[in-house]
């Protein structure tokens, strides 16, 4: 009995132990078994969880959520082209040109006064081009605003006048004594500041529009980028768009500067002459400023072309539909 006695616990502890062991052998097999379905390491960075410390981990997190915020930007970037381009009323470039006398009237230098600038493409009727400044910052998103209420947008670009370098437009000036790749450079500076535009026009330029040496690569560069060139005829020894012309570009020239003085009978009396002009030739161009007294002429201008049977076009649209004449 005394043996037994003294075997019983022993033989308890022993039991006890292999029980223990037992029941620590069965958790760690049903843990290897559920490890896939654990969502911690599920969702970590490739790679994460060959590391101990947590310090490795944030800076895979972090390439990963710049990953995606970079494909959320593109996307947006692709939403707000798709919704430009739906809001965009005008017609196609190459559409053919309606019957009938053709009036395009260009509103130059737009940028510099944003606010009057916005209401000036809201108020204008359809078919009214806007040329646009490379110097204000605000320039480009007038330019899309128009573009999307249906008007053609050009780009202004600074050419060299004759009294310069005394008179200047600015910074990045198209020059008759800069060599080609330096003009063409200047071309791209301007043109870098916008995104979709309908075509080129100068500003100042009465030097630069002469030279048709200096004129011939900046119109090649244009041709090569589809763009549409209108001479506002700064000089009337201008050959720009004769030049335009030869190089491919489509091309016409303003026939005449609408508030030169800037006065409402002048204007007024200037735009007749300009809707003579169109019902003879069967087209006419006219520039002028956006300025009130301009604006307010230019406001009535849609009923009144349909009163004399004359169709509101943009400037590039005519210029594009007028290419293979001389």
């Amino acid at each position: 009995m005394a043996e037994r006695k003294a075997a019983s616990p022993l033989r308890i502890i022993l039991v006890t132990a292999l029980g223990a062991l037992a029941f620590v052998a069965l958790a760690a097999l049903f843990a290897h078994l559920l490890q896939p379905m654990s969502p911690a390491k599920a969702n970590l960075p490739d790679g994460a969880a060959e590391h101990d410390d947590d310090a490795a981990v944030p800076e895979q997190i972090a390439a990963s959520s710049a990953d995606m915020s970079g494909r959320r930007d593109e996307d947006a970037g692709r939403q707000a082209d798709a919704e430009a381009g739906a809001a965009d009323t005008k017609p196609p470039a190459t559409a053919p040109l309606p019957d009938g006398p053709l009036l395009a009237i260009v509103v130059t230098e737009l940028g510099f006064n944003p606010a009057s600038d916005r209401a000036a493409i809201e108020r204008l009727p359809e078919g009214i081009s806007f040329t646009f400044t490379p110097y204000a910052e605000g320039a480009r998103a007038l330019a899309e605003a128009a573009r999307q209420q249906g008007h053609d947008a050009f780009l202004s670009v600074p050419m060299e006048p004759v009294s310069y370098p005394r008179v200047s437009p600015g910074r990045h000036t198209l020059l008759r004594r800069a060599d080609a790749d330096a003009n063409r450079e200047a071309l791209e500076w301007a043109l870098g500041r916008f995104g979709s535009l309908d075509g080129v026009t100068g500003m100042m330029g009465s030097g630069f529009t002469q030279d048709e040496a200096a004129l011939a690569p900046i119109m090649a560069a244009l041709g090569q980028k589809d763009l549409v060139f209108i001479d506002q005829k700064a000089s009337p020894r201008s050959v720009a768009d004769r030049v335009a012309r030869d190089a491919g570009v489509p091309a016409r020239a303003n026939d005449i500067f609408l508030d030169e003085p800037a006065t409402e009978a002048s204007v007024r009396r200037r735009l007749d002459g300009l809707i003579a002009k169109a019902k003879a030739r069967g087209y006419a161009i006219g520039y002028a400023r956006p300025i009130p007294v301009s604006v307010d002429a230019l406001a009535e201008l849609s009923a009144r072309a349909e009163a004399e049977g004359i169709t509101l076009i943009g400037a590039a649209r005519l210029a594009r539909g007028l290419a293979e004449d001389g």
